[in-house]
């Protein structure tokens, strides 16, 4: 008889973008259960000394993402960008990206493929970045491959750097002593724990059951304003900012003109309107359908 762990020896995984934020938690938790994992990466400064199987290219360039496919028997895309940049566009990497994947399995005969996007996407055709997930999600429902399509929320760990958490105490630094609250920090959240998102992808990977043509959004049950993950960051960090509710109109101004700290811009238009809006779905498909009671983000934060 062959054990569950030979079996997974024997399966071969290409994880694009193996070794970004979440990329690098779902290549090291397939590598512990045994997988031979392969990561596409853009650049061999993400490899963080881990000795994972890595190649390096861009995920908009075809040849380069076909050559990668090569004996591999599962793929798992969690390619995307936020920010733009001269080589890095959002319909580049999001819908040529999905596209060479999409071809590339088909030319290699990988049938099964897995993606990650993000839930309640914006809705309209004039901003980049929308448009770009709308297509890329599109061109995976329309693939006739073995696909699952997953929809997460914004990821939180117990690292206050992690995630929403970080990118929101990276915005406190940018701004002191104030802290931005884009039409009042009313736009909803339902933070999923990293470790929530990692295990539902792998069973992704194992269970037959989500390989048939199947989406799913993913979030965590607890309901958070932007106002109060402010208030936590602030609260756990001791940070001391004033609260100050901002137009949008205003932000999307300022980021217009460039308005930066250092190198980095304090908000683009893209990471604002993700702000304003609610990010959050109706339904618990990670209860429902993976099994998965979702972790509060303050158990993790303050380990109670």
């Amino acid at each position: 008889m062959v054990s569950f762990q030979e079996s997974n020896q024997n399966k071969r995984i290409l994880v694009f973008g193996g070794l970004g934020s979440v990329g690098v938690y779902v290549t090291n938790k397939l590598r512990s259960l045994g997988y031979q994992v392969t990561v596409f990466t853009k650049s061999h400064h993400r490899n963080r000394g881990n000795d994972v199987q890595t190649i390096v290219g861009d995920i908009q360039y075809d040849e380069v993402v076909n050559t990668s496919m090569e004996n591999i028997d599962v793929v798992i895309n969690l390619v995307g960008i936020l920010r733009e940049s001269s080589n890095q566009t959002f319909y580049g990497v999001h819908v040529d990206g999905i596209n060479n994947i999409i071809a590339a399995c088909k030319n290699n005969n990988v049938r099964r493929l897995i993606c990650l996007s993000g839930v309640t996407p914006m809705k309209s055709d004039l901003n980049p970045f929308s448009l770009s997930k709308s297509q890329a999600e599109k061109a995976v429902l329309n693939s006739d491959l073995d696909f699952t399509l997953l929809r997460s929320s914004m990821v939180f760990s117990s690292d206050i750097s992690f995630g929403i958490l970080g990118g929101i105490a990276r915005s406190l630094a940018m701004t002191k002593p104030f802290a931005i609250l884009p039409k009042g920090g009313k736009g909803l959240f339902q933070p999923i724990f990293i470790y929530d998102l990692v295990e539902s992808i792998v069973r992704c990977v194992e269970d037959p059951k989500f390989s048939n043509k199947n989406e799913y959004n993913l979030c965590g049950s607890e309901v958070w304003s932007y106002k109060d993950l402010v208030h936590l960051v602030k609260d756990v960090s001791n940070i001391s900012a004033f609260n100050i509710s901002v137009h949008p109109k205003i932000l999307e101004h300022v980021s217009k003109i460039g308005f930066k700290s250092g190198n980095s811009s304090i908000v683009t238009r893209t990471e604002l309107a993700q702000l304003v809006m609610d990010n959050r779905v109706e339904g618990d498909d990670l209860l429902d359908y993976f099994n998965i009671d979702s972790t509060p983000l303050t158990k993790k934060i303050f380990n109670s």
